[in-house]
């Protein structure tokens, strides 16, 4: 498993890229553009970026972008100066689709691990515990499985259900300055948590187009208002979606 490990050393490229509805918090997030080397430059050379998050008090997350274009891969560690690999891992093909994606403790895998293929679904995913596999599954194991949610089961659902939903974003989506300058549309997927109390929780991309793109459609998606919660077996449970957004870039 290879990391770029790359972020602190490179201070000479670190630029200010806000996007829509956002500020740059120096103390939480930083931005920095290299070459095709990955060598740091100046924003008029460059062909690649990192943007770097505090996720919390415990991680710091690096995404890997072309400058222009979609992201690449996905890093967390303990610390800004990206010392021990721990959080969320994901890469991604060229055309910004992603490939697989896993956690890792303290730098061994843990929990789930999920391979897509071609597909926006995992196909393949392998449990850990603190390195240790110890279960693996292929989407071919379901196929004799009934589809949809058992009797028992109940899908989160938004207020005033999917037409509801759609009314939302539309609503709160708005395309960022960078887009429209580079010309940049498309649509991004995007997996998001629906907590027990209906609250979303993590969001991440599973299709990319561009930086401001994906990052104006995680805010619209956790800003969102409380969902109905999932429910099974009568107790409130945790969901997972994925939410197309499609940007429609036109000229004037």
């Amino acid at each position: 498993m290879k990391f770029m490990r790359i972020i602190l050393l490179l201070v000479a490229g670190i630029i200010n890229i806000p996007t829509q509805g956002q500020k740059n918090k120096k103390e939480t997030e930083k931005y920095y553009v290299f070459d095709k080397d990955w060598k740091p430059t100046t924003v008029d050379k460059a062909v690649y970026m990192i943007y770097v998050e505090k996720k919390n008090d415990t991680t710091w997350q690096s995404n890997y972008y072309n400058y222009v274009g979609p992201l690449l891969y996905v890093e967390t560690y303990r610390t800004e100066e990206s010392d021990t690999a721990h959080g969320y891992f994901a890469w991604f093909n060229k055309k910004g689709k992603i490939d697989s994606c896993g956690t890792l403790y303290k730098g061994v895998k843990h929990g789930s691990w999920q391979f897509f293929g071609d597909s926006l679904n995992p196909q393949i995913s392998h449990t850990y515990e603190y390195g240790k596999l110890v279960k693996e599954w292929k989407r071919s194991d379901d196929a004799n499985k009934p589809k949809g949610p058992s009797p028992d089961e109940k899908e989160a659902s938004f207020k005033n259900g999917i037409p509801g939903w759609r009314t939302y974003i539309s609503k709160n989506l708005t395309t960022p300055d960078r887009a429209l300058k580079s010309h940049m549309g498309g649509t991004i997927n995007i997996g998001f948590v629906i907590l027990e109390n209906g609250e979303i929780g993590d969001t991440r991309i599973i299709k990319s187009v561009e930086f401001s793109l994906d990052r104006e459609g995680i805010r619209v998606i956790k800003k969102s208002p409380a969902w109905v919660p999932a429910e099974k077996g009568g107790k409130k449970v945790k969901d997972y979606h994925v939410q197309p957004v499609t940007f429609v870039i036109t000229e004037n």
